[in-house]
């Protein structure tokens, strides 16, 4: 029952993990910055949890996530 949420749940923390941290980062507030990175794992890792046993899907989620964690560092260090 739960499971069909997985991906509603997955969406809504990715989506909020990024528009904390496009926040902290530019108005400067580490808090904001920290709990979105903190949204953007949950997520991603709630969905990789949904995708368990599918390796092409697997490989796409680690991607992306890894994609959005370098796009998120480098937006950091070119603020600072």
């Amino acid at each position: 029952m739960v499971l069909e949420f997985f991906p509603l749940i997955s969406s809504i923390f990715l989506f909020a993990g990024m528009q904390l941290v496009v926040y902290g980062v530019f108005r400067d507030k580490d808090v904001f910055t920290l709990f979105g990175v903190i949204c953007l794992v949950t997520g991603g890792l709630i969905l990789f949890e949904y995708i368990k046993g599918d390796i092409i899907a697997e490989i796409f989620v680690m991607t992306g996530m890894t994609l959005s964690m370098l796009i998120n560092l480098i937006t950091i260090l070119e603020k600072k």
